[in-house]
């Protein structure tokens, strides 16, 4: 019986564990995107409430993330500032989002490899516990005589 049950908790492991691990990550990935996404949309907002600040420069950083030396060259100082510490702000949230994707990562790998060191030991002993035979020796006769345990 207790073979058994470490069989099918070792198989378990091994089938669930990184079935859990890809169910995380696939619900963990959108909401990943969805942060940067939403850091992106405030720094257009926040640059195009800067004054002055032309228009192609708020274009050029949604198109690319970026905004171009020469086009921060020409940028008044109080507007250079400004620009800087919403790129600052966006460049953060990203580098946030980052951390927290390999974060999960880390962990996913961490706990498929757990999955694995315990469930296939968890397996094997099982079987053999499962399949276990004893002998029973005749005391009259000496006839020996296996029966399955378990």
């Amino acid at each position: 019986m207790l073979g058994r049950i470490l069989w099918i908790l070792g198989l378990l492991l091994i089938v669930g564990g990184p079935a859990f691990g890809c169910a995380m990550m696939r619900i963990g990935g959108p909401a990943l995107a969805d942060d940067v996404r939403d850091a992106k949309r405030e720094a257009v907002e926040a640059l195009q409430r800067i004054d002055g600040l032309p228009q192609g420069v708020v274009d050029r950083f949604e198109s690319t993330n970026l905004i171009p030396t020469d086009a921060r060259e020409r940028l008044t100082q109080a507007q250079r500032e400004e620009v800087d510490a919403v790129m600052l702000e966006f460049l953060a949230t990203g580098a946030g989002a980052a951390l927290r994707g390999t974060a999960a990562v880390g962990f996913v790998t961490i706990g498929t490899i757990a999955a694995f060191l315990f469930g296939i030991p968890a397996v094997i002993v099982g079987l053999l516990l499962a399949s276990r035979k004893t002998v029973w020796t005749c005391d009259v006769c000496r006839h020996v005589q296996g029966a399955e345990v378990g």
